[in-house]
């Protein structure tokens, strides 16, 4: 299908939900730039296997984001829009496929990417979409689950770009009637699941339109366009908000799949919840959001504290921020391991303060979280501190898979600290200095 829209009056419409920000003209140059996590299938863990004979400590964030304009390069035929199922049915079999809205191009390169599609990842049905008080539906686990542990794995219905162009002129097709006519073209399955959707827009906009804004889920940009995408889903996109999510959603590009992992234990029976925007931001800002967005007042347990507590949250969202746009690197470190009169706690308590911060917010930024837990880890090796190394070792694990897929390396850490290049490096300088200052006493 080709929806044809003339150039000379082409305008953007925009599909928000969940980290997306309203667009300008194309012609300004000056749209707003949105974080959005894209990720390849990740490759198996690194093994125990050694680098130059030691264990290889993880470095840098826990994914590979990236940051994708609401407005990418358009293709210079930005007139039409392709609409393609993915992956095609001779490549996934008896799997589902994704109805796409897609720009020229897009979908040649999504098929050129080496090992697409990648299998989907099959899982115990071990979760249930039930109705909340004052909430509409949501979901509930139906099995307990750690943190890491995948839950569910979804194709989705529906992927299109962000931005969809349409035409001002009277009688041209609307952003809309491309959507209309894509869904005409789903199994009646699937398109009967997709009107099922919640639409929070009422009679502002139609009603496609609506359930698209209201549910679409951000899943960065895709092969053949830098500018973001989004999908929807027949159970992801029924999961509810929460500023304290229990689980992480993470884009699976060469499997087209959303994988949603428990962020934190979760218990049977429990509502599974996500974060729909930045946790940083002060509540009055978030709330503001998501009313706007989302046509709701959130209730969570973040935004439910008052007095003390509330300004405690601030404070703990504020460090959080901080640290997060603090460059990375391992000179404070360094430093320490070499001062022997440095105290010795300098920086595992300076890392256990941040980390403690993220715990009682259940807020785990990437990037804060990754390079924290890899710099107290350091700390511990240096000291020879080996239970402390291994405990903190097998916690990043499970926040890692959490956030990437697998552990990333941090099981062989766990299994042997005193094989890394940091074990002992501190104790060393200090044994040093002490023969040092035997010597000359």
């Amino acid at each position: 299908m080709q929806v044809s829209i003339p150039e000379s009056k082409a305008t953007p419409r925009t599909n928000m939900k969940r980290g997306f920000l309203k667009g300008k003209s194309l012609n300004t140059g000056n749209e707003p730039i949105i974080k959005v996590q894209t990720r390849i299938t990740p490759p198996p863990a690194p093994n125990a296997k050694t680098v130059d004979g030691f264990i290889p400590m993880p470095c840098g964030p826990a994914s590979t984001s990236r940051d994708a304009p609401l407005v990418g390069t358009l293709p210079p035929d930005m007139s039409h829009r392709i609409a393609v199922t993915l992956p095609p049915r001779e490549l996934c079999g008896t799997e589902r496929m994704t109805t796409t809205l897609l720009f020229p191009g897009m979908k040649e390169a999504i098929l050129a990417l080496p090992g697409f599609p990648a299998p989907l990842t099959h899982t115990a049905e071990s979760f249930e979409i039930g109705p909340i008080k004052g909430k509409g539906l949501g979901m509930f686990a139906t099995a307990d689950f750690d943190t890491g542990d995948l839950i569910i794995c979804e194709r989705p219905l529906y992927v299109s770009t962000v931005v969809q162009p349409f035409s001002l002129r009277p009688g041209d097709p609307t952003a809309n009637d491309a959507i209309v006519e894509l869904l005409s073209r789903m199994c009646e399955y699937d398109r009967r699941m997709f009107y099922s959707l919640h639409n929070c827009k009422g009679n502002d906009c139609p009603r496609e339109q609506g359930i698209i804004d209201t549910n679409a889920i951000n899943v960065g940009a895709l092969p053949g366009y830098d500018g973001a995408c989004a999908a929807i889903y027949i159970d992801v996109s029924r999961i509810n908000h929460s500023c304290t999510p229990n689980v992480i959603s993470r884009w699976d590009l060469l499997a087209f799949t959303m994988e949603i992992r428990a962020l934190t234990p979760i218990r049977k029976g429990e509502e599974i919840t996500m974060s729909y925007m930045d946790k940083t931001a002060p509540r009055a800002d978030r709330q503001k959001e998501l009313k706007e967005k989302y046509d709701f007042i959130c209730r969570c347990p973040s935004c439910s504290l008052t007095g003390a507590a509330a300004k405690e949250s601030h404070i703990r969202l504020a460090t959080i921020y901080r640290s997060a746009v603090t460059p990375y690197d391992d000179d404070e470190l360094e430093k320490w391991i070499n001062d022997v009169s440095a105290p010795e706690d300098k920086i595992t308590k300076a890392c256990l303060f941040v980390l403690d911060m993220m715990e009682k917010e259940k807020y785990f930024n990437e990037k804060v979280w990754a390079v924290r837990s890899q710099r107290l880890c350091k700390a511990y090796c240096a000291m020879e501190k080996l239970e402390e190394a291994k405990k903190c070792a097998i916690q990043a694990a499970k926040i890692w898979k959490a956030l990437a897929g697998n552990d990333g390396g941090w099981l062989a850490v766990a299994e042997a600290p005193q094989k890394t290049k940091y074990w002992g490096l501190r104790t060393k300088k200090i044994r040093e200095a002490e023969r040092a200052n035997a010597q000359e006493a």
